[in-house]
């Protein structure tokens, strides 16, 4: 018996499920407003995958159908592991993806200088497919609205699109190569240069419908040579590390230490700063060769704290080492500056918020008076300092600027900063206190303290000072700020 017309068209329309392990493509919509999709006709149960991308204002959109979750499920332990690091030889492993039991898989690794993955459309330099979308017509779906991004957030939307377009610039230059793995759990990567920072990452790719999932990527050093030299850094002593083309922008160091030295916060505290050069560097470490190295981006300046309180070193009978690398992606010289100690109570620098950030009030600004907050430090017998400058008309506020970063800057001796001394660069201090946990003008992390007898209409830069008791000081971000007109208060 012939089928109704109606039933023929079903049937066309689902027979793209008689494969369930791959997606159906369903329709594509181009532009930069508000979309809903519906189409009753089609409304079947499973999962409906969205792929979005855009390289300019507008954005592309591609709806997808699948009976089965289309990407490779991650394993329960997910992480990468290093099982042999050589002076030109990483070997890694991972778990193996739970979809091998329903669906072949394939994996590839990528390998980087630079950074590690976001997605596989980074790799493959177009936008991820799931089956042959282009031959199936973009139908127009029913329901369709559209509504302008004429709206408060219409700025916000602009400005987080520029920001995505210049992120993608930087992305050109992003260099790697990939290997494809002959084995579902491990691989080596061979031909590496010694004493060098990888970042290496794992694809899971579903072979049938292309869909891929990322493991958690790593970063990883080469061992360096026998007759590669490194640089012995001592207790409590500034060390110059000058990263060059020579050396790959990459020097490998090491730290000597007694177990039983180390303070009662079993921990290790490293303070590493940038003398020069452009953008940021990494610094990695590990205590032992089987560990993975532990990485931390410096952009001018960091404290850093190794926590060595492990089962070995509970006895505190033996010597250990500390391995550490400094590593710059940006080829040009560049200088570090690094000191290590054994003792916070030894260790010069104060410890410094995660949000170094000044902010002020601006509802409780008046004609004289201001109100400055600002993240607390870990440590609560540190003292804070508020340090001012008048800006008069004319000033160059990059001068300013500069004399705040010489303030700042630990590569020369002559600058480092004496807590009781009461003028840096034109800056006048107008107040120096400790602020206790229970203090009224802190609330929780966040410390408040308001400052008086200002100029009216006048231009301020305003910098607080965290000093360690009988130790240095450094700088929380500074602030241009302006008072009020007496008429406006």
């Amino acid at each position: 018996m012939r089928k109704s017309r109606k039933e023929r068209k079903r049937r066309r329309r689902h027979k793209g499920l008689k494969n369930g392990l791959r997606a159906i493509f369903l329709t594509k919509y181009s532009g930069s407003e508000r979309r809903i999709y519906s189409d009753e006709l089609r409304s079947f149960p499973g999962i409906y995958v969205l792929e979005i991308s855009s390289k300019g204002s507008d954005a592309i959109v591609n709806v997808f159908f699948s009976e089965f979750y289309p990407y490779p499920l991650l394993p329960a332990a997910s992480d990468i592991l290093v099982t042999k690091s050589a002076t030109n030889e990483i070997e890694i492993k991972w778990n193996a993806s739970p979809s091998e039991a329903i669906i072949p898989i394939d994996y590839i690794v990528i390998v980087s200088k630079q950074r590690n993955i976001v997605s596989y459309c980074e790799i493959l330099e177009r936008d991820l497919k799931f089956g042959d979308a282009n031959d199936h017509r973009v139908n127009d779906p029913l329901g369709m609205t559209s509504t302008s991004f004429n709206h408060w957030w219409g700025t916000t939307v602009k400005r987080l699109l520029a920001e995505s377009r210049k992120l993608a610039q930087s992305r050109l230059k992003f260099e790697f190569w990939v290997q494809r793995s002959r084995n579902n759990t491990w691989h080596s990567v061979k031909n590496l240069n010694s004493s060098t920072l990888y970042f290496v990452d794992v694809i899971a790719i579903n072979r049938i419908s292309n869909a891929t999932t990322v493991y958690k990527g790593i970063s990883v050093s080469t061992a360096a040579r026998v007759n590669s030299s490194q640089i012995k850094i001592k207790d409590n002593s500034w060390t110059k590390i000058h990263l060059t083309r020579e050396n790959n922008f990459t020097r490998a160091l090491k730290y000597n230490f007694d177990a039983k030295a180390v303070g009662n916060d079993h921990s290790l505290w490293i303070f590493v700063q940038s003398c020069s050069g452009l953008g940021s560097f990494k610094l990695s470490w590990r205590l032992s060769v089987k560990e993975d190295y532990f990485v931390e981006e410096v952009f001018d300046f960091k404290t850093i704290q190794i926590l060595v309180n492990d089962s070995r070193s509970e006895n505190k009978n033996f010597a250990r080492k500390l391995q550490l690398q400094l590593h710059s992606e940006f080829e040009s010289e560049r200088i570090v500056n690094i000191l290590i100690n054994k003792k916070y109570t030894k260790y010069p620098f104060p410890r410094m918020p995660i949000d170094r950030s000044l902010k002020v009030f601006d509802t409780l600004t008046t004609h004289d008076t201001m109100h400055l907050a600002w993240t607390a430090s870990e440590d609560e017998k540190v003292r804070y300092c508020i340090l001012e400058k008048e800006i008069a008309p004319g000033t160059d506020i990059e001068a300013v600027l500069d004399s705040f970063l010489t303030m700042q800057n630990s590569c020369q001796t002559s600058a480092s900063i004496d807590s009781r001394s009461g003028n840096q660069s034109g800056f006048k201090k107008v107040l120096c206190r400790r602020y206790h946990k229970y203090s009224k003008r802190r609330f929780n992390n966040i410390i408040m303290q308001k400052v008086k007898n200002l100029k009216a209409a006048t231009k301020y830069v305003f910098i607080v000072q965290i000093s360690k008791m009988k130790g240095k000081a450094l700088f929380l971000e500074p602030i241009l700020v302006s008072t009020k007109s007496k008429l406006q208060s």
